[in-house]
């Protein structure tokens, strides 16, 4: 349940940044209030019974979100997967390393917890 609510939100969040944005295509994708927004709303749990499994495994979610968030902007907005806004830190293939690491460390804590 709590990777479906995590899927569910990135994809709320994707289609009202990708509404934010101009045509300007290499315009800033990631919007730091919304940013703080979902982080609040994804640690409040941990905030409320401290449970360190929580907090890992949306560590590893966190892991997936770069690219999964660019993926469908570029999705709306009809460009190619690999293409990155101005102010994004990461590389493509950076992303696509930090999304396997967040995926194998998601199975890996499924399988033992």
């Amino acid at each position: 349940m709590i990777y479906l609510w995590f899927y569910l939100t990135v994809w709320l969040f994707s289609w009202y940044t990708a509404k934010l944005l101009t045509n300007n295509l290499t315009q800033q994708y990631f919007h730091i209030p919304q940013m703080i927004f979902l982080s609040a709303v994804y640690l409040m749990p941990f905030f409320i019974n401290y449970d360190w499994h929580y907090l890992l495994r949306y560590g590893c979610m966190g892991l997936t979100f770069p690219f999964v968030f660019n993926s469908i902007i570029n999705v709306y907005r009809k460009l190619p997967i690999s293409h990155l806004g101005k102010a994004d830190f990461l590389t493509f293939p950076e992303t696509i390393i930090c999304f396997v690491f967040g995926i194998a460390g998601i199975i890996l804590i499924v399988y033992k917890y």
